[in-house]
């Protein structure tokens, strides 16, 4: 046991340190989760955005002192934030986000009209800001993840705190310290980091996130210095995704108690992540398939390195079946990132003189039993967890009985599945001196049941072991004594176990001891029989609950003992929690390790185990001519899932540069052309997480960026009207796109007059496809916008089709070449049963107007007719023939007067 620690002696502990270590400030403890990304977003009234986050990352081994990510990001965004919005899905889950605005946002000095106005435009474009935050649930991630366990920080009410005012903070204490933060190998490359000193509000934001952050106003935390990696933050390393395009293909479970609107089901398949995650066994594992969901890879190297072990478990069933249900399935109960959390609220300095004393550590480390259980938690880890799932994996890796050593040693030259497998190898390695600790501190024997240090290492705790025993075997005997009177009173046997014993009671030291006999009939004996030796204290439909003055004594002695045994084992615990927290390296690599092992064989479960099959997508990566998204027989992966749907009627998409990568959608109101979109861009997505796609076969070029206009809705609170928002996205759509991005549109211009929403309609197509040039799908129902087909070479007209019969409007659900010149309103207006006066009525009106038009378009083109016959005649006259003025101007006089 002295190998593994020292106890501290009591003189020790009672001296307090007089080290730097500081309690952490009020903004720092707005902090929920390590697990979590936190940031500070600085705007200028010009929509400049610098954004500072700090994400948590999972460290290699013991002596990796690297714990987190400082990433910088400056772009220029519109004022709805789009830029913004697509960072904000990367970065998730996020626990809290400090916003400023590089000008004053209040009134009190703003002394002029025009300080006024511009402090008044600051608050707009924070209240703008703000709500768009606000309105995104999404972010936070899962409420689970942040479960209060005595150990963690009280979560904030919202996750966006404005500051009205933007700090000026010195650049040397900025540098000061940043030189405390940062690894050693960071410190040089931000000294000379030219970007972050020159930019105008680079240095100035960071300056903004230490201020919020509470670093600036004390020393530094402990736990804070020299852990820090600094790195600039780039956008396009992932499709972006803004919330319109990601509800657009329900990326996310949606947010009104887990029912879609746009699909309806159930949460497991009413999203992406519910579809995808749902095989999943470990709370690590869905957390990862969010995080990929969210940031879709572009690079075709990485893609291909993910795809490729999904593939290789898509056709190793059997293993993946043995790794999944008996590797993976013994962490369903345990998070190993918790695990780790929790183990680093015991780290201390590695030095003896700034360790706070066990008193000192109490209130922030909660209780002796929970500490033990975190321990206890580590032992399982490594002695049956780890072992288990490694066997499992081996077979994967080694399908064909090889050994183990036959795996490249070359990282580069692994796949990812043999990289997770050598990895998870040398964690187990690391971790492996845990398990001894463990051993030697932790009495195994009565856990999990209790939680208590072995008796050896004191005294004190074997005399009160001792007297626990005693306490025990008196209980057990009570329990005998009870049993066997029941029996006599019923004349029933005594051999059987008829009277139950059972606890409650949250905690060891509040635990009581009680009886139970399933039957609650018995009340009336044990009330007429038994009143002088039992008391009842209540009855459920599992039984009758009663207890003797004998076993409510022992209870209590018992309480009192594991109390006295808690207060007495709580330095060795202290000193043994100190040496557990050290692997904290190893656990957190081990989280990582086994989440991305979960969400390889979560992914290769939906793919072999689809009703309707799934194919593994071809990937290209170019912008030439032929190249393409193109997809056969593919279906949407959430709508083919429902119970209400009985058979998916699969299209096939061709959107191919040069040739179509402009396709206009028409057809009738419920006919399939919104699922028809939708499905295109959540199998791009998948196929770009490196999952297999719901199709025959998919050969799809990478997109840099999803756009999405779907939908009709109007912003109230913020005086925006329908359309107006319609304008806004079109706007935003335009001003991001570039050649490969992937532009879905669903219906645009219905807000205003048909006129003039055609001319919108038209104008941006035509924008689109001249100007951009990148994969679109534009579903509409003005008809006229079919004519682009003729004038641009990459335009194409598909349909989807309904026939007209006697049972009224039939919809066939396939998409096929061609336009299709009617919408069959009325026809939908009939399936809902508007009253048939008003359908009589649309009809005749419908009628009327299309004779109208057509009368109209009649007489146009005859007048079309006569000025081309004019024109024809007066291209005719003989006025060379003529010899004089006045012969030429009564040949004309007389071509006007037959015009007439």
């Amino acid at each position: 046991m002295a190998s593994f620690f020292t106890p501290r002696n009591k003189s020790s502990n009672s001296s307090s340190s007089s080290s730097a270590r500081v309690s952490p400030t009020p903004g720092r403890q707005k902090k929920t989760s390590s697990l979590k990304t936190s940031a500070a977003i600085v705007v200028t009234p010009e929509c400049e955005v610098v954004v500072w986050a700090n994400s948590p990352r999972s460290r290699e081994t013991v002596k990796d002192r690297w714990r987190n990510t400082l990433t910088y990001y400056s772009f220029c965004d519109d004022k709805r934030f789009t830029n913004l919005d697509s960072l904000l899905t990367q970065l998730a889950p996020l626990s809290l986000l400090h916003i400023c605005s590089t000008e004053k946002a209040t009134m009190d000095k703003a002394t002029t009209p025009a300080a006024r106005k511009k402090a008044k435009q600051v608050q707009q474009l924070l209240q703008t800001l703000q709500r768009m935050i606000d309105t995104r649930p999404d972010l936070t991630g899962d409420d689970d993840d942040d479960e209060d366990q005595g150990l963690s920080a009280p979560a904030p009410t919202t996750l966006a705190e404005v500051h009205t005012k933007f700090p000026s903070v010195d650049a040397g204490r900025i540098d000061g310290c940043m030189n405390q933060l940062l690894l050693p190998s960071s410190k040089i490359s931000y000294r000379g980091n030219v970007q972050v000193a020159s930019h105008p509000w680079i240095q100035k934001a960071l300056g903004f996130w230490l201020q919020a952050e509470g670093l600036l106003s004390g020393g530094m935390p402990d736990d804070m210095m020299d852990r820090f990696h600094l790195q600039q933050g780039a956008m396009n390393k992932h499709l972006l995704l803004d919330r319109t395009a990601a509800d657009c293909i329900h990326l996310l479970p949606p947010p009104n108690a887990g029912v879609a609107t746009q699909v309806g089901g159930r949460p497991h398949n009413n999203s992406l992540l519910g579809i995808l995650s749902q095989p999943a066994r470990t709370k690590m594992g869905k957390r990862l398939i969010e995080q990929w969901l969210r940031q879709p890879l572009v690079d075709l190297k990485e893609i291909m390195y993910r795809q490729d072990s999904v593939h290789h478990l898509v056709e190793n069933g059997v293993g993946r079946d043995q790794l999944r249900d008996e590797g993976l399935r013994n962490f369903a109960s345990m998070d190993i990132g918790k695990l780790a959390q929790n183990l680093g609220l015991y780290e201390k300095a590695s030095t003896e003189d700034d360790a706070p004393n066990k008193n000192d550590m109490a209130p922030v480390v909660g209780s002796t039993q929970k500490a033990l259980q975190s321990l206890y938690q580590l032992y399982l880890l490594k002695a049956q967890k780890l072992p288990m799932l490694l066997e499992s994996l081996v077979a994967v890796v080694c399908p064909d009985g090889e050994d183990p050593a036959s795996i490249p040693k070359d990282a580069e030259e692994q796949t990812m599945l043999q990289s997770i497998f050598v990895n998870l190898q040398k964690a187990s390695n690391e971790l492996s001196r845990s398990q001894e600790l463990v051993e030697a501190v932790l009495d195994l024997d009565i856990a999990p049941r209790e939680y208590l240090i072995k008796a050896a290492f004191k005294d004190e705790l074997v005399d009160i072991k001792t007297e626990l025993g005693n306490v025990e075997a008196s209980i057990e005997s009570c329990h005998e004594r009870m049993n066997e009177l029941w029996a006599e009173t019923m004349g029933l046997s005594m051999d059987s176990q008829h009277v139950r014993l059972e606890t409650s009671g949250d905690t060891e030291t509040t635990k009581t001891y009680q009886f139970r006999l399933p039957n609650a009939n018995d009340t009336k004996v044990l009330q007429d029989q038994l009143k002088d030796e039992v008391k009842v204290h209540r009855l459920l439909k599992n039984g009758v609950y009663f207890s003797t003055t004998e076993l409510v004594q022992l209870s209590d002695k018992k309480g009192k003992l594991i109390a006295e045994y808690d207060r007495a084992q709580k330095e060795v615990v202290l000193d043994a929690m100190h040496i557990a927290s050290t692997y904290q390296g190893p656990l957190e690599r081990t989280n990582e390790l086994v989440a991305q092992l979960d969400a390889l064989v979560s992914l290769a479960h939906c793919a072999a185990y689809n009703p309707h099959g799934y194919c593994r997508p071809t990937m290209t990566d170019g912008e030439e001519e032929g190249m393409g998204i193109k997809l056969t027989k593919a279906r949407h992966p959430c709508v083919e899932m429902q119970e209400n749907v009985a058979e998916y009627i699969p299209n096939d998409i061709n959107l191919v540069f040069g040739e179509s990568s402009f396709l206009l959608l028409t057809g009738p109101n419920m006919g399939g052309k919104s699922t028809y979109i939708r499905a295109l861009g959540a199998i791009v997505t998948m196929a770009q997480i490196g999952a297999y796609v719901p199709c025959e076969s998919a050969t799809i070029n990478i997109c840099h960026h999803l756009l999405a206009r779907v939908g009709a809705g109007d912003l109230q609170d913020r005086g925006i009207s329908t359309f107006m928002a319609e304008m806004l996205e079109a706007s935003s759509i335009l001003k991001t796109a570039t050649k490969r991005s992937l532009i879905i549109v669903d219906e645009l211009g219905r807000g205003t007059s048909t006129f003039d929403g055609y001319g919108l309609a038209r104008s941006i197509s035509e924008y689109i496809v001249q100007q951009i040039g990148c994969f679109s799908v534009f579903a509409t129902h003005f008809h006229e916008l079919t004519q682009l087909e003729e004038t641009e070479k990459s335009v194409k007209n598909y349909h989807v089709t309904a026939q007209k019969g006697a049972q009224g409007l039939t919809f066939m659900y396939e998409v096929q070449p061609g336009p299709c010149l009617e919408s069959f309103g009325i026809h939908v207006a009939e399936m809902a049963r508007l009253p048939a006066p008003v359908i009589a009525e649309a009809k005749r009106k419908a009628l009327e107007l299309e004779n109208f038009e057509q009368k109209k378009r009649r007489l146009d083109d005859a007048a079309a007719n006569g000025r081309q016959d004019f024109m024809t005649r007066f291209k005719n006259l003989p006025l060379k023939s003529f010899k004089s003025a006045e012969e030429k101007m009564a040949a004309l006089q007389q071509l006007l007067v037959e015009e007439q």
